[in-house]
């Protein structure tokens, strides 16, 4: 009895990470894959895959901070346009002509001026009490204002301001592959990295007393609020997260591409935002978990690219992927008017 009793804690945290909502997406994902693979064998390829996990982790990582805070009622309408940035940062300090920074170094600069977005972002939603849609709205612009300043709307590096050989080497270490063999590229560190930070924050949601604040303001602020919770401050570390998250995204662009420019990011909020919906991210709130966004920020990748691979037009790939998110918000619409009708 005392190992049943040991072992509940654990399968219940589980059964709440891998719910069922996130294994029927799961699902919809491998139908996809089913699907393509009728049509053509061949772009269902284990190097198409991995090359399509790879491109889509830089959306993925930020999809998990952003997916935390649709939970919590919000948005985030610059986390491209802060990824960008990050991304900015880090290649502006390696590239500098007198004192090129390390590396790793400028990773870690990315990495706060991250953070310090999503600060200010958390700030003005939980303790001024600005919209988010605003505060979002805002900082993408002074984000992307940012980058064409720091920049100078040039591509980094230049002839003029190159990587050091030591900055390339750095770059290839964050570009590494995992399990390569003959006939196999490997798994890149950044779906790792995806991954890895998704699961995390799937257990921060459900097996922390902060993460079950998160749903709980999502669910109902002014109830939270009379539940003695300290939304403000949730909202702050929340937002803090998203850019954090989201400046992994801008170090992993530069790591892949060996450089940037100031126009990266721009509009990708709209595939962040996406890969939430589609992962079963309520835009209402309270529902929803980052592997499902990961696994949405797949499913998306993965239809834009197999209909381009099957020589559908590039417009008509979007209007695809656009129909599937109104799809997704729709069936999650329906969902919730059903569990209502339960309740009641």
């Amino acid at each position: 009895m005392a190992t049943s009793s040991a072992t509940e804690p654990r399968f219940y945290l589980l059964r709440r990470v891998f719910r069922p909502r996130e294994l029927i997406i799961v699902g919809v994902f491998i139908l996809e894959l089913f699907a393509f693979w009728l049509a053509g064998p061949r772009f269902v390829s284990a190097t198409n895959m991995l090359d399509a996990a790879r491109f889509g982790s830089l959306v993925g990582i930020a999809a998990v901070g952003t997916s935390m805070v649709i939970i919590l009622g919000g948005i985030d309408l610059s986390c491209g346009a802060l990824y960008g940035l990050c991304g900015c940062v880090m290649a502006l300090l390696m590239s500098h002509p007198v004192h090129p920074v390390n590396a790793w170094a400028a990773a870690f600069c990315a990495l706060l001026v991250g953070l310090a977005f999503g600060l200010l972002n958390g700030a003005c939603v939980g303790y001024v009490g600005i919209p988010p849609f605003i505060v979002t709205l805002g900082t993408m612009s002074m984000s992307s204002g940012l980058a064409m300043l720091l920049t100078h709307a040039e591509h980094l590096p230049s002839s003029l301001r190159p990587f050091s050989a030591a900055g390339k080497a750095a770059l290839l270490k964050l570009d590494t592959h995992f399990f390569r063999h003959e006939g196999f590229s490997g798994i890149h560190l950044s779906v790792v990295v995806m991954i890895v930070v998704a699961v995390l924050a799937a257990f921060f949601l459900v097996g922390t007393r902060w993460g079950r604040y998160v749903h709980a303001i999502g669910s109902g602020e002014e109830a939270a609020r009379h539940a003695g919770i300290r939304v403000p401050r949730i909202k702050l570390f929340t937002y803090a997260a998203a850019g954090g998250l989201a400046a992994i995204s801008g170090i992993f662009y530069v790591a892949r591409f060996k450089g940037i420019n100031s126009g990266v990011g721009l509009g990708d909020e709209l595939n962040i935002i996406a890969a939430a919906v589609v992962g079963g991210v309520s835009l209402t709130g309270g529902r929803g978990s980052p592997l499902g966004a990961i696994v949405g920020a797949m499913i998306v990748k993965i239809l834009r690219d197999g209909l381009v691979f099957h020589e559908v037009p590039e417009s008509g790939a979007k209007i695809a992927v656009g129909a599937f998110i109104i799809l997704a918000v729709l069936v999650d619409l329906i969902l919730k008017r059903l569990s209502a009708r339960r309740a009641t």
